[in-house]
């Protein structure tokens, strides 16, 4: 039987001159080799770059860079791939990783709050380059919020900041903004929750989160004014059965 010598690699010491294994079959017998010792292969690869010189770790550098410059599409949909099939042990990583690194988070925020423009078009940029990536995601992002109330409160506050500030908040997280936490702020609301009142109906919209102080008596225009942060501040909100909130509209009834 004739085959395509080109599925095989090349092979001196054998007598045709080729591999008795195509080179997916030799491929799919390396990766099941380094799955079953992942460990070992990684001690392997950094003893052997340890063991290479100042010249030759440049080149290989060099060449490691070139590749991944080609193959951007490639590794990003592995990387997707890796994602999707371990999805909890990703997030775990990623919560661990922001946990051990603070400092690194609030330098990123710190730069997104001096240059908000600057974020701001930088996420205009993506959304035009992935627009079906970004719905999707505001999609799965939507039906998280309908079930889970941590998210729907981190997004009710994140709009109504939003919605009381012209120019936005560039991009920056609330919770570096007023200096408070999703879960600081959920404890804080479910400690005023009157009789009947559950996370359930918050998710329903039957529970508002209203401001004591209305936020239209306060005046600021970004969030660096002292307005803005005791118009935000967690001492001046509170849950509120939505219809009571309609009512009440924009005046202060009473201090709780």
């Amino acid at each position: 039987m004739l085959v395509n010598s080109s599925n095989f690699h090349k092979n001196s010491g054998s007598s045709s001159g080729y591999h008795s294994r195509c080179k997916a079959c030799q491929f799919k017998r390396q990766q099941a080799y380094k799955a079953r010792i992942p460990e070992v292969i990684k001690a392997r690869e950094k003893a052997r770059y340890a063991s290479l010189d100042a010249a030759a770790k440049a080149a290989k550098r060099a060449r490691d860079k070139k590749w991944e410059d080609d193959n951007r599409e490639v590794i990003r949909e592995r990387q997707r791939k890796r994602a999707n099939e371990n999805r909890a042990d990703v997030n775990a990583k990623r919560r661990a990783w922001a946990k051990a690194n603070p400092d690194r988070i609030a330098l990123y925020q710190s730069r997104a709050v001096k240059n908000p423009a600057k974020s701001a078009e930088r996420f205009k940029r993506y959304r035009m380059r992935h627009p079906e990536k970004v719905r999707e995601n505001s999609r799965r992002h939507a039906l998280k919020i309908k079930n889970d109330p941590m998210l729907a409160l981190h997004s009710r506050i994140s709009r109504g900041i939003r919605k009381s500030l012209k120019s936005g908040k560039g991009g920056v997280s609330w919770q570096h903004v007023l200096g408070y936490s999703r879960a600081e702020l959920a404890a804080h609301i479910q400690r005023q929750f009157t009789a009947g009142m559950t996370w359930q109906k918050f998710l329903s919209g039957e529970i508002h989160i209203d401001h004591i102080r209305p936020a239209s008596s306060f005046c600021f225009t970004s969030t660096a004014d002292q307005s803005f942060l005791d118009c935000w501040a967690m001492s001046n909100l509170r849950p509120m059965w939505s219809a009571d909130n309609q009512t009440k509209h924009a005046k202060r009834l009473f201090l709780i």
